[in-house]
């Protein structure tokens, strides 16, 4: 008998739990603001204007090394592609005279760094520069190479864009 007491007040109460009274406190808004309110972070503008809501996302930014070895180094950061970032640290490594540019690291949302020594160099790519920098330099000396020291290191961490 308890239990189907039990059962049929269940049954009875839960429309009522599934709705929430104006002011109540939910995830977002411990300050019990009714979402009819502006200052709610659920308000909606009456008016409809779906452009007057801020939307933020994060968008991958693109770097890319290209070195030539008589000219040096083209690097580009912050390219919203792949491509975008090859060609633009292309056409930096051919304004400075490069004439077999060629693409050694494309990273995105990342750190990208050059270490050289004596006889070679090596690229690398890492959440932080620090990170880069550490790979390539034990690239570097497990090579055998002599002076390792970084030439060039730089970051394109993805943008929040709204």
């Amino acid at each position: 008998m308890k239990i189907l007491f039990l059962a049929m007040f269940m049954i009875a109460s839960s429309p009522a739990m599934a709705q929430r009274p104006a002011g109540i406190p939910v995830a977002n808004n411990p300050l019990c603001i009714p979402s009819d309110n502006p200052n709610s972070p659920y308000y909606r503008d009456p008016g409809g204007a779906a452009d007057s809501i801020a939307v933020e996302r994060w968008e991958n930014r693109w770097g890319a090394f290209a070195i030539d070895l008589k000219a040096g180094l083209g690097a580009s950061k912050s390219m919203r592609s792949k491509r975008a970032a090859q060609t633009a640290a292309i056409s930096e490594c051919r304004r400075k005279g490069g004439t077999s540019c060629k693409v050694e690291l494309t990273y995105f949302n990342q750190c990208g760094a050059i270490v050289a020594g004596a006889k070679t160099f090596s690229t690398s790519a890492a959440p932080t520069v620090a990170r880069a920098t550490e790979i390539g330099m034990d690239t570097c000396r497990r090579s055998g190479d002599q002076g390792c020291y970084v030439y060039f290191s730089d970051c394109s961490p993805a943008e929040l864009v709204r």
